[in-house]
């Protein structure tokens, strides 16, 4: 629902016709559509964004060189620790930041956050036929080990947190998204560890360049981004 309204609301101040609303400060949308490189920090987070092997890859790297292609101007990835990365945005260091955020994030006084472009959730799944458990303590479940948060969660359920065998058999027990569980033939629980809104960031006071972003990322089809996600994951 929140997605939806912000999208309206979106809408309704690109429709208004006033030039004059939102403004950038420093004019950065302006100057990259006059072909100014746009200065993208990356942090690896997978499936969101994905650091490896002097590769940025990921959804939202995706998605980015999607947006600065349409404003006319390319992407240039610039990677580093999610801290690092947000203090270089605050001094105008860089134009935007992707780090497989959340809405929750700490770091949201000294960022501008875009509206959530999609709602995802965490759980347990099980293989078809077996009976989700009323109790996870002692039970081992396969976890990405390199979705620290994940791995915390199912701590947090005082399971056994074992690293997924992507080239085994399907893991009969596993927590990951909804959508990537359903995907693996495995049938989410009831047991839902968080809630997450995706969102990306920009430059403090650069509401032109915000509202641009926003523009572009809720006009894109959530179902083809959870397939996006899942296919980065594996």
């Amino acid at each position: 629902m929140r997605m939806k309204i912000a999208a309206v609301l979106i809408g309704a101040l690109a429709a208004s016709g006033c030039s004059d609303f939102p403004k950038d400060n420093a004019e950065t949308l302006k100057q990259l559509k006059a072909g100014r490189e746009m200065k993208v920090g990356v942090a690896h987070n997978p499936p969101w964004t994905i650091v490896a092997d002097g590769k940025t890859e990921g959804v939202e790297p995706a998605l980015v060189t999607q947006w600065a292609q349409g404003l006319g101007t390319k992407a240039r990835f610039i990677t580093g620790p999610a801290d690092d990365l947000v203090e270089a945005l605050y001094k105008r260091e860089l134009d935007v930041l992707i780090t497989g955020m959340t809405d929750k994030t700490p770091h949201s006084g000294k960022v501008a956050l875009s509206q959530p472009y999609l709602e995802v959730k965490t759980n347990i799944g099980v293989a078809p036929g077996q009976t989700p458990l009323a109790d996870w303590t002692g039970q081992r479940i396969a976890v990405d080990p390199e979705r620290l948060t994940l791995v915390a969660q199912v701590r947090e359920l005082e399971a056994e947190p074992v690293p997924l065998d992507e080239g085994g058999p399907p893991a009969p027990i596993m927590a990951g998204y909804d959508f990537e569980l359903e995907r693996r033939g495995l049938k989410p629980t009831e047991d839902e560890l968080s809630t997450e809104n995706r969102v990306m960031a920009v430059i403090p006071g650069e509401g032109a360049l915000l509202l641009s972003l926003d523009q572009f990322l809720q006009a894109q089809d959530k179902e083809s981004l959870k397939d996006k996600a899942t296919e980065a994951l594996r």
